[in-house]
C-alpha cells in the first residue's frame, strides 16, 4: 500500500518528478520556491522534501544537492500525481496505421514503430503474434544521461540479448489495458521503465506495442498515448 502523503508533499513530489523528467538535474528547494512561486520558505520546502526522502520517494545523490525521484517515487507519481497531457495530432495518426496488424503487414508496422520512436525519442518494441519481436530506437535509449556509463551500456546489451524471450512472454501476459512496469518490475532491466499496450485480433492473435526508456520518461505524455493506442486497437 502506498504511503499516504499530505497535500503539500503530494504537490512537491509532482513538481520534482516533472522537473527531473525535463532536466535530468537534481531539484532543490530554492529552485522550486522560485519557479512555482511557492508561498513557503525554502526551509519548509526542505522539511517536506526530507519527509518524501524518508518515505522512500526521493533520494539525495550528493550532499547539499537537490533531490531526485526514486523508483517508488515514480511509481507513486504515476498512480497518484500525474498530469496526463492530451495526445497530440501527430501521435494520434500512429494508431490507425497500427491497424495494419489486421492485414499482417509486418513491414508497415515496423515502419510505424520507427516513426513513433523518433517522435517520442524513446525505444519502441513490438510483439508481433507469438513468434516475432522487433525493437527500434536504441540510439535514443543510449543517449539518455542515465545510460552514459560503460556499465549501463553493458546492461542494455544484455537486455537486447533477452529481448525476444521477454517480448514473447509479455505478448502472452499483457492482455488488456495499459501496463506500466517501473524499475524492479521491469523484465528488461531495473534501470528502465516500460509501458505496454496490447491488442488481440478477432482470430485471437495477440500483439503488443511497448515503449522502453529510463525511469525518467515522460509518463504524462506516454501513458495517455498508449491508452489511446489501446482503445483504438481493440
Amino acid at each position: 500500500m502506498a504511503q499516504a502523503l499530505n497535500a503539500r508533499e503530494q504537490n512537491l513530489l509532482g513538481m520534482i518528478v516533472r522537473d527531473y523528467v525535463a532536466t535530468a538535474e537534481p531539484v532543490g528547494s530554492e529552485y522550486l520556491r522560485k519557479k512555482y512561486h511557492l508561498p513557503m520558505s525554502p526551509a519548509t520546502i526542505r522539511k517536506s522534501m526530507m519527509a518524501l526522502e524518508d518515505a522512500g520517494f526521493l533520494a539525495q545523490p550528493h550532499t547539499s544537492a537537490g533531490r531526485v525521484p526514486t523508483e517508488e517515487g515514480y511509481r507513486h507519481y504515476v498512480q497518484y500525481c500525474s498530469s496526463p497531457k492530451k495526445v497530440d495530432a501527430t501521435a494520434q495518426e500512429f494508431a490507425p496505421r497500427f491497424q495494419s496488424w489486421v492485414e499482417e503487414d509486418v513491414a508497415e508496422i515496423k515502419q510505424v514503430a520507427r516513426e513513433l520512436s523518433e517522435h517520442l525519442k524513446e525505444g519502441v518494441f513490438l510483439g508481433i503474434g507469438r513468434h516475432e519481436s522487433y525493437y527500434t530506437g536504441l540510439s535514443h535509449l543510449l543517449s539518455q544521461p542515465e545510460f552514459a556509463s560503460h556499465d549501463i551500456v553493458a546492461q542494455i546489451g544484455k537486455m537486447l540479448d533477452v529481448l525476444d524471450e521477454v517480448v514473447a512472454r509479455l505478448t502472452l501476459e499483457v492482455s488488456s489495458g495499459v501496463t506500466v512496469l517501473i524499475g524492479r518490475e521491469n523484465p528488461f532491466d531495473e534501470s528502465c521503465a516500460t509501458i505496454i499496450a496490447p491488442r488481440t485480433t478477432s482470430n485471437g492473435e495477440r500483439f503488443i506495442i511497448g515503449i522502453i526508456g529510463p525511469m525518467r520518461m515522460d509518463y504524462d505524455i506516454i501513458i495517455p498515448l498508449m491508452e489511446h493506442f489501446s482503445k483504438k486497437l481493440l
